[in-house]
């Protein structure tokens, strides 16, 4: 589940210009690595089971939060954990160093952003730094 978050937060970026998590991602050796998950989330090898360590509250969720996550489940649910694998090393992972914050510009373009939207996020960057 939490790797789809980070298809998520790409196609939510390409269309809306923000993540919906508003926390940046780490190039781990297998895919990218949602920074804020060890603060929310405890996972259990013995089982693969992701244990929420506070209520979720999703009163905090926006419509379009919603749409593109219900939207990105509906997208990857039958695929492989393999396919899936694949489909996490996109441009933006391939292009950062291990253990370096993924860009939020390359995750847009990973998620094929529109050049407007790109420019939309390149100047937002200059006011809100995302990190």
């Amino acid at each position: 589940m939490l790797q789809i978050i980070y298809f998520a937060d790409c196609r939510h970026l390409a269309l809306y210009g923000r993540t919906i998590t508003r926390s940046p991602y780490i190039a781990k050796p297998d895919a990218p690595f949602l920074e804020a998950a060890a603060d929310y989330f405890s996972l259990s090898r013995k089982k693969q089971e992701i244990f929420f360590n506070e209520p979720v509250n999703m009163e905090c969720l926006s419509v379009s939060d919603l749409e593109v996550l219900n939207y990105t489940i509906k997208k990857y649910k039958k695929l492989s954990w393999k396919k899936i694998l694949v489909a996490l090393k996109d441009k933006a992972w391939s292009k950062t160093p291990q253990g370096e914050h993924i860009a939020i510009l390359d995750m847009a373009k990973s998620a094929q952003a529109l050049k407007w939207m790109l420019n939309y996020i390149t100047e937002d960057l200059k006011f809100f730094p995302p990190y």
